[in-house]
C-alpha cells in the first residue's frame, strides 16, 4: 500500500465526514490513522467505520488504531 495513495483514499472515502483523516503509521498489517477536525459523528465512530472499511477492503489488514488516544477526544476544548 503507498502511502501518498492511502492518504488519498482515505481523504475521498471520508470527505463527507467534515474532518479529515490521516494514515499516520503503516507497519505492514497495522494501520495508525490520524483525526482532525470536527467530524459529524463521534471520533470512535468514525474511526470504527473506518477500520471495518479498510479491512474489507485489504484482508491482509489485522489492525486499524487510532495515532493518539487523544483524537478520540469530541469535546470542543479538543479543536
Amino acid at each position: 500500500m503507498e502511502k501518498s495513495g492511502s492518504n488519498l483514499l482515505l481523504r475521498f472515502v471520508w470527505m463527507m465526514m467534515a474532518g479529515q483523516v490521516d494514515l499516520a503509521e503503516l507497519d505492514g498489517p497495522f494501520v495508525k490513522l490520524r483525526l482532525k477536525g470536527k467530524f459529524w459523528h463521534t471520533r470512535a465512530t468514525v474511526l470504527a467505520r473506518l477500520g471495518n472499511y479498510l479491512k474489507n477492503r485489504i484482508p491482509e489488514i489485522l489492525e486499524v488504531e487510532i495515532e493518539d488516544e487523544k483524537q478520540l477526544d469530541d469535546s470542543p476544548a479538543a479543536f
